[in-house]
């Protein structure tokens, strides 16, 4: 048994450098994709928070022009294309969602004021 150890042992021994060169560099690889992945997460959520920012300003802006529902809503979308493009082309929302979520904002900003 320590015969067959030892031989291979020996046949390991010269490739051992290579080995661990190996293992190596797929830990930095591991590393990369990891630092990548965490990096687009971060990217992504700025471009999210630039846009609800965009969202309140563009219902405050809105509600202060005392606009009806439809075209405060016209207001809000047209504010975030000038103003986020680069957010709005990131996060990709529909036409639907956008609407929504500006009518959401736009109430919320509503009750706000007239508390």
């Amino acid at each position: 048994m320590q015969e067959i150890l030892t031989v291979i042992w020996a046949a390991i021994l010269p490739h051992l450098g290579e080995l661990l060169g190996l293992i190596i560099t797929a830990l930095i690889a591991r590393a990369v994709v990891a630092l990548r992945q965490w990096t687009g997460v971060q990217i992504s959520q700025r471009h999210a928070d630039r846009l609800s920012a965009a969202i309140w300003r563009g219902a405050l802006l809105a509600l202060e022009r005392q606009l009806t529902a439809e075209r405060a809503r016209a207001l809000v979308l047209e504010y975030l294309r000038e103003t986020v493009p680069d957010a709005l082309q990131a996060v990709a929302p529909s036409e639907t969602a956008l609407s929504l979520r500006a009518d959401a904002t736009i109430a919320e900003v509503r009750a706000g004021l007239l508390r």
